[in-house]
C-alpha cells in the first residue's frame, strides 16, 4: 500500500467512504471500509490520509468494472485490500507456495487473489481439453468457501463455471495477472464473523490448506 495512491478520504453522512486518488478520480467504498483502510494504514505506520470534504454528487458507477462477466482488466485503482499481508496457505521447503494475496471487498460480495508460485499444471499433466476458461494450470485444486453462519461453497472443478447457491463463487482470470494468479468473486458479504478458505491439490500433495480473514460488512 503506497500513500502516493490516495489525495485524502471523505465520509459521507449517509454511510460511505470516499476515497481521492491521485488521477483525480473518487473510489466509493462503504463506511466500513474506510474505517478500516485507516486504521490499517495506521498499524503499518504510513502516514494518515487527509480527512476531506465529500464530493457533492459521488459516482454512480462500479469503481470496480472488472467483476465476472465484465471486462478484466486492473488498469484502473482497486480498492484496498482488507489483510493487511499475504496469507500463506501451504508452502514446501523449496520455493512452491499457495498464498491468498488480496481480499477486496464490495458492498454485494468480495474478490479473492490466490497465488500459485511453482504448483502450475504443465501441457503434460492435464488429461482434459482445452475448453478450460483459460484455468487449466489450476486443474485439480479444489476450494472451498465457508462463512461462520454455516454458509458454504465448495468448487471440485474451477473450469465448471460459476458455483451458484447461498455463497456464490465464480472462478476468473485477469487479463494483466500472471499464469500463476486466480482470482475468485464470492458473493454476497458476510454480515459478521471471519471467513475460511480451505485449498485441497491432490496432484500437488497439498491437503485441507486453510486461511481465515475477516471482511464481514459490519
Amino acid at each position: 500500500m503506497e500513500a502516493r495512491r490516495y489525495r485524502g478520504i471523505a465520509f459521507t453522512p449517509t454511510g460511505k467512504a470516499a476515497l481521492l486518488l491521485d488521477n483525480g478520480e473518487w473510489l466509493v467504498l462503504s463506511a466500513a471500509q474506510g474505517e478500516n483502510l485507516v486504521r490499517l494504514r495506521a498499524e503499518e505506520g504510513l502516514p494518515p490520509l487527509p480527512a476531506i470534504e465529500p464530493p457533492d454528487v459521488l459516482p454512480t458507477r462500479d469503481p470496480l468494472r472488472n467483476r465476472p462477466g465484465r471486462s478484466r482488466q486492473t488498469k484502473i485503482e482497486l480498492p484496498p485490500s482488507v489483510i493487511r499481508a499475504p496469507l500463506v496457505l501451504w508452502q514446501s521447503t523449496g520455493a512452491a507456495s499457495l498464498t491468498c494475496e488480496r481480499v477486496i471487498a464490495y458492498p454485494d460480495g468480495f474478490e479473492i487473489e490466490l497465488c500459485a508460485e511453482g504448483l502450475l499444471i504443465q501441457d503434460a499433466e492435464r488429461p482434459w481439453g482445452r475448453s478450460s476458461r483459460g484455468l487449466w494450470h489450476f486443474g485439480g485444486l479444489q476450494l472451498s468457501v465457508s462463512f461462520a453462519d454455516g454458509r458454504s461453497q465448495h468448487i471440485e472443478d474451477l473450469t465448471s463455471g460459476d458455483q451458484e447457491g447461498p455463497v456464490t463463487v465464480s472462478p476468473f482470470r485477469r487479463d494483466d495477472s500472471g499464469l500463476e494468479t486466480l482470482w475468485l468473486w464470492v458473493m454476497p458479504l458476510p454480515v459478521d464473523g471471519p471467513v475460511r478458505l480451505v485449498a485441497t491439490w491432490p496432484l500437488r500433495d497439498i491437503e485441507q490448506a486453510a486461511v481465515e480473514f475477516e471482511v464481514a460488512s459490519r
